[in-house]
């Protein structure tokens, strides 16, 4: 029993040793993470702001010294350790000196530093210390899509009918989720959204979203999540290879906020410096820029006027006034049918209805309506045949292009054959329905603050560039 006892000591004094290594060497894993998650990021923050890198590393270090100062741990970051460099975001590498939207540091505790950990019980076995090193890298971005401004985000969730196609490197993120059905091609595309689990499909297309709660195991929920989701590329190509999991609320609810507060400013004070305002749209100085027109309404929710094109001025931002009866919404205007417009200003707290086939290009139609006064409740129509944008738009010279910005407080429709060239759009609402022709949706931000719903066949991205973003949409990110 004596001799049994002794080795029954030793081999619990071996385990509680082995216990204490392998403690010690977690805690220091975890300590040496987090310094470096916080150098790193205070590394991207004076990039993002000054593009000074040359302060960068200096920044980095002190945040890693008051993380783990040199008096207990001597040299974790060195300034060796702290690189400047390019993150891309498709193969997920960073690369040194190549731009500078990227931070890599690596904090260490090695033997030549002198700063190693101390084993308790490895030392038996000649291994006195343990040597590691853990890595952070962040970056900033120029918007929301990893190669450009053009796509769809919405704050809510992207459902898409069948058989549209999203190319040149479309971006489609859903903050709520995405929701595909059969025959979408996005293989030229992107599609994002902060869970994984929320990229779902309707029951006709063989996939649907699974209740956890359902499964005895985790596991046997995992396995019948990939089964689903094999059914769903099935019939949607390069899916599998085109989504991933990011989360742009922050971002997104900055930019719906300053979109909404540049909307009601244009409307209270027409000014050719708004956000909303395309550079590129030159103003009639030479009287005031600003020209009003009033829209009486003879009782509330009933009122739908029509306006004719050749009674706005161009040039100009045209404000149009509806009243507002006993405390109700806004009236409505209509533009006539085939109603061509360009270069020019819409500034409203009426709803406004397009004409079947009518256009609007190189200017902006800005409404502060939030609940429509038609039958639909929507801020803007677009009926069958709409068009926005200047249609040369895609094929015009660098610095050339016309941009048009459409930016509604309410919800928003277009209906079959909607077009769109180098198009910034914001809506504060839903965008209940967007049917593009087989070519007609190129060089669009579309950014909504509720649902997108994108009905069948149509083909979104073919322009491979799109407008400058209205408002900052940078971002700094942790990326490994």
């Amino acid at each position: 029993m004596t001799v049994l006892a002794v080795f029954l000591t030793i081999a619990i004094l071996l385990a509680a040793g082995l216990a204490i290594d392998v403690n010690n060497a977690v805690q220091s894993e975890v300590q040496l993470q987090g310094t470096a998650d916080a150098a790193g990021h205070a590394g991207i923050v004076e990039l993002f702001k000054n593009g000074n890198t040359g302060e960068v590393t200096k920044q980095a270090i002190q945040v890693a010294e008051l993380n783990m100062p040199k008096s207990v741990f001597k040299e974790v970051l060195a300034s060796t350790d702290v690189e400047v460099g390019s993150w891309n975001s498709g193969s997920r590498t960073f690369s040194v000196g190549a731009g500078a939207d990227a931070v890599r540091v690596v904090t260490r505790r090695l033997d030549n530093r002198g700063n190693a950990l101390a084993t308790f019980l490895l030392r038996l076995v000649g291994q006195d210390t343990l040597q590691m090193n853990t890595q952070s890298v962040w970056a900033f971005g120029g918007g929301l899509c990893p190669n450009g401004n053009q796509g769809f985000f919405a704050m809510g969730e992207i459902d898409m009918q069948s058989g549209n196609t999203f190319s040149d490197e479309f971006c489609l993120h859903g903050e709520l989720g995405v929701k595909v059905s059969t025959d979408n091609d996005v293989t030229h595309a992107y599609v994002t959204m902060p869970n994984y689990s929320d990229l779902t499909g309707p029951t006709s297309a063989g996939a649907q979203k699974l209740d956890p709660n359902s499964f005895d195991t985790l596991d046997e929920y995992f396995d019948a999540v990939k089964a689903e989701y094999e059914k769903l590329y099935e019939k949607n190509p390069g899916l599998k290879f085109s989504h991933g999991t990011y989360d742009y609320e922050s971002e997104m609810l900055d930019y719906f906020k300053a979109s909404g507060e540049a909307m009601k400013a244009l409307y209270d004070s027409p000014s050719t410096s708004s956000p909303l305002i395309p550079d590129t749209l030159i103003f009639d100085t030479e009287t005031s820029v600003v020209v009003t027109h009033n829209v009486s309404s003879e009782s509330e929710f009933s009122n739908v006027v029509s306006i004719a094109e050749g009674s706005l001025v161009k040039n100009k931002i045209n404000k149009i006034t509806c009243s507002h009866e006993n405390g109700g919404n806004s009236s409505a205007i209509t533009f006539a049918t085939d109603a061509v417009i360009t270069d020019l200003v819409i500034v409203t707290n009426c709803d406004v209805i397009f004409g079947n086939g009518s256009s609007f290009a190189h200017g902006a139609v800005v409404t502060t309506s939030t609940s429509g006064v038609t039958d639909s409740g929507r801020a803007i129509e677009g009926p069958s045949g709409s068009r926005f944008g200047d249609t040369g738009y895609c094929d015009a010279a660098a610095g050339k292009e016309m941009e048009t910005v459409v930016a509604s407080a309410g919800s928003v429709h277009f209906a079959s054959g909607f077009e769109t060239h180098g198009v910034n759009m914001v809506v504060l609402g839903d965008v209940d329905n967007i049917a593009a022709n087989p070519d007609g949706g190129g060089g669009i931000n579309l950014y909504v603050n509720g649902d997108i719903d994108i009905t069948s066949n149509g083909t979104f991205g073919f322009c491979g560039k799109s407008p400058d973003d209205l408002f900052d949409l940078r971002y700094i990110r942790m990326v490994m």
